[in-house]
């Protein structure tokens, strides 16, 4: 093969790559949550205890806390919902988690700044009162993929609504651990 092909080759397999990407592009997306999907899921039902959770696809670049684009986008959608009507008894638990990329402590840490950026954001843009949010960082404790422990999918914010007299679980880490548990 000649130097020309090979840059040809080179060229129109690059292309084809751009074009996957591009395809893929809303598959990618395909987590997005908009803010009735999100209150649908927050929502008690009969029988559920009074608590309700949804994971949402809010991603970070690695080893940073800061929000992409596209994460305050679907923070925004979050905070739609918990200004809604019926999401307004609700008090929030603002859950982060990581991929198992990087050491323990690190990750605990992480995804701790994670979850407050969130937090940050739903006071700051849509008033959310801060007393109504409690923000956890489990690192790579509860991995979405175990089987794939290094991936982005593992690197989440979970939001769990509680609501007033129905299994409000407690604000000391240790017995909330113990709550957990019980659930």
């Amino acid at each position: 093969m000649n130097k020309r092909s090979g840059k040809v080759r080179a060229a129109v397999s690059a292309g084809f790559l751009l074009c996957f990407s591009v395809w893929l592009g809303p598959l990618a997306a395909a987590d997005f949550k908009p803010a009735s999907e999100i209150e649908g899921r927050l929502v008690p039902i009969t029988g559920d205890e009074g608590i309700r959770a949804v994971d949402l696809d809010i991603r970070f670049k690695v080893n940073s806390a800061g929000l992409t684009d596209a994460a305050r986008h679907q923070v925004a959608e979050l905070g739609k919902a918990m200004n809604s009507k019926k999401l307004s008894g609700a008090r929030f638990e603002i859950n982060g988690h990581t991929d198992a990329l990087g050491k323990v402590a690190y990750n605990k840490v992480l995804s701790l700044k994670r979850a407050q950026a969130v937090k940050d954001f739903l006071i700051k843009n849509f008033a959310v009162a801060p007393g109504r949010l409690d923000v956890h960082g489990y690192g790579e404790e509860h991995l979405k993929n175990a089987l794939e422990p290094n991936s982005g999918e593992n690197r989440r914010v979970e939001i769990i609504a509680h609501y007033e007299g129905q299994n409000t679980p407690p604000k000391d880490a240790q017995k909330r651990e113990s709550f957990k548990a019980i659930q």
